[in-house]
């Protein structure tokens, strides 16, 4: 963007600003509904601290903790298939092909509503 001097400096520091602030907001809105949901179901929330309490113990979480973080793995990755942060993907159809006995020409747009898989 620079290189082409296309685009005015305040142009270049929203799309950077919005990048930024997107990148961040997206994945802490899905760990704060995660958190929401396990709270929520005390079983879940009691069998993950547990978990952490058994790994961790009363020090601090190490990055070699995190493999034998099992129930808590499951619990995340749940978490980003209830609510996952990319809730429409996109992708175009280089050749034909045919989808559920549908005929989708080259050059077509597809767009898939992960909500809905």
């Amino acid at each position: 963007m620079l290189k082409t001097g296309k685009y005015a400096d305040w142009e270049i520091i929203n799309i950077f600003i919005n990048l930024v602030v997107a990148g961040g907001e997206t994945p802490a809105l899905v760990c704060c509904k995660t958190l929401a949901a396990m709270i929520a179901n005390p079983e879940v929330m009691a069998k993950a601290v547990k978990e952490i309490d058994n790994v961790v113990g009363d020090g601090d979480l190490e990055m070699e903790h995190i493999a034998d973080l099992e129930y808590l793995d499951c619990c995340i990755k749940e978490g980003l298939r209830r609510y996952a942060p990319a809730t429409v993907v996109g992708r175009s159809v280089k050749e034909p092909v045919t989808l559920c006995g549908y005929e989708v020409p080259a050059g077509s747009s597809l767009h898939v509503n992960i909500h809905a898989v």
